[in-house]
């Protein structure tokens, strides 16, 4: 395991103290999406998307696993409230094939956040415009699924 400090120097996007962020461990791929899958991958999103925040103006927001296992992400560029769902996750996003490593998974989907396209799908209660897989029962209804799990949440 790898650790990067973190200081948001004055910019205050994470508050004036020190993160130390560590890399989440790294799953093999079993052929099947599980609770534990989904989470290493949204682990592995988030510390991509906490440790290139400075450089790549994204803060985010929460994240956090549904109980049908996909992965729901609010965040904040350059002034854009954005709103993702990932559902395919036994699938490398940025390359189509069957997943191997959960790592590989959370990096990809992380630059997947820089294919945003110009008009999204929905717009909820909160302002942020959600795009990426539709759920089935329509995005009002998905956004507020029960979770199995939430990484990050700030007021």
């Amino acid at each position: 395991m790898t650790g990067r400090q973190l200081s948001t120097g004055s910019k205050g996007k994470w508050g004036s103290f020190m993160v130390e962020m560590v890399r989440p461990p790294r799953l093999t791929y079993s052929g099947v999406v599980t609770s534990d899958w989904a989470s290493s991958v949204a682990q592995h999103l988030l510390y991509e998307a906490v440790t290139l925040a400075d450089q790549n103006h994204l803060e985010v927001v929460e994240i956090w696993v549904s109980d049908d296992l996909s992965i729901y992400m609010r965040h904040v560029r350059a002034g854009a409230k954005l709103g993702l769902r990932v559902e395919e996750l036994g699938v490398d996003p940025m390359v189509g094939t069957p997943a191997r490593s959960s790592d590989l998974v959370g990096d990809s989907v992380y630059h997947s956040l820089y294919d945003t396209p110009p008009v999204r799908d929905w717009r909820d209660a909160l302002g942020f415009e959600w795009w990426g897989d539709e759920p089935g029962e329509g995005w009002a209804a998905g956004v507020d699924r029960a979770r199995t799990s939430t990484l990050v949440h700030r007021a």
